[in-house]
C-alpha cells in the first residue's frame, strides 16, 4: 500500500465512457491527517463541497477553515495544503472541470 493510499480515499463518480467536461470524485481525509500537497493534478478549475467534517485548506498564503456545507472555487490556484483537524473524517465532493 503506497503512503497516499494510506491517508486519502477518493471514489470516482463517473465511469470512463461517461466522461465530459465535469471528473466528480468523493475524497475522504482521516481525522487528524495533514497533506502537505493538493491530492488532485488538475491543473484547471476545480470545486468542493465539503459533505461531512471540517477541513483546514491553505490557498495562496492563506488558510480558510471548511466545515459541512461549505464550497470552495479555485479557478487557477493549487491548494499547498489540507489538514482535518476534527476527530472524524472529511467527506468532500470533487470536481475538476475539464
Amino acid at each position: 500500500m503506497s503512503a497516499v493510499a494510506y491517508w486519502l480515499c477518493s471514489k470516482r463518480l463517473l465511469g470512463t465512457e461517461l466522461e465530459g467536461n465535469l471528473e466528480p470524485m468523493i475524497v475522504i481525509i482521516p481525522p487528524g491527517v495533514s497533506l502537505d500537497r493538493h491530492f488532485a493534478s488538475h491543473k484547471g478549475a476545480e470545486f468542493g463541497l465539503l459533505l461531512d467534517g471540517s477541513l483546514e485548506v491553505a490557498v495562496a498564503h492563506t488558510t480558510r477553515q471548511l466545515h459541512a456545507g461549505d464550497s470552495i472555487y479555485l479557478e487557477k490556484d493549487i491548494p499547498t495544503a489540507w489538514r482535518n483537524p476534527d476527530t472524524t473524517e472529511a467527506r468532500l465532493l470533487w470536481m475538476a472541470l475539464k
